[in-house]
């Protein structure tokens, strides 16, 4: 079952990334996270180029 779990929360974390330009603060208010939360996210998903604090808007 957590497979599937992460299966399905990675998706909608690169749903979220995508729909918003991979505007990362708009993204994890999307998904209801805070921008940390989303950041531990997606290092266990290995997604993005992290860190990339640098520059983002919010």
């Amino acid at each position: 079952m957590r497979e599937a779990t992460d299966v399905i929360e990675r998706l909608c974390i690169e749903a979220a990334l995508e729909l918003t330009g991979d505007n990362r603060a708009s993204a994890a208010e999307m998904l209801g996270l805070s921008r940390q939360s989303l950041y531990v996210k997606l290092r266990r998903y290995g997604l993005g180029d992290l860190p990339a604090e640098n520059g983002e808007a919010g």
